[in-house]
């Protein structure tokens, strides 16, 4: 049995604590420090991925928007003009904010493709959408 030593008192009772904790025998082996850190690391890298991944979904989201403004200016304006442009001016077209993705419209007096490109994690490779005058939902071509 361990011996217990008299810290003190608190709200008039005696604080005690036993011997093994005063001589530094308490607390947590390497083992458990490890495994808890390890543990720790674990969640923090699927956390990280996790984030990454809604990140990437939200930085997406601005493309889709994009083309399918275009898409709708671009219909209104054949239904006023006769014919399509790839003039984003001409369009009234404007993204708000910090854009990420690079905006283009190639475009003849029947047709029109709309396309949206963006470096999106500073590597080679891009992230590409297109719209097209047939469809109202963006193709998503490359994935960055």
């Amino acid at each position: 049995m361990a011996a217990v030593t008299s810290l003190g008192t608190r709200a008039g009772k005696p604080l005690e604590a036993r011997s093994s904790e005063i001589d530094g025998e308490g607390g947590f082996s390497l083992v458990e420090l490890v495994v808890t850190i390890g543990i720790i690391g674990v969640l923090a890298v699927l956390a990280i991925a996790t984030y990454l991944t809604y990140r990437n979904k939200a930085q997406t989201v601005e493309a889709r928007l994009g083309l399918h403004n275009i898409w709708v200016l671009e219909n209104s304006f054949e239904k006023e003009n006769s014919r399509y442009t790839a003039d984003l001016t001409e369009l009234g077209f404007r993204m708000h904010g910090n854009t990420r993705y690079v905006y283009t419209v190639q475009a003849d007096t029947r047709s029109f493709t709309a396309r949206a490109e963006a470096n999106l994690d500073n590597d080679p490779a891009l992230d590409v959408w297109e719209i097209y005058y047939t469809t109202i939902e963006p193709v998503h071509l490359e994935t960055d």
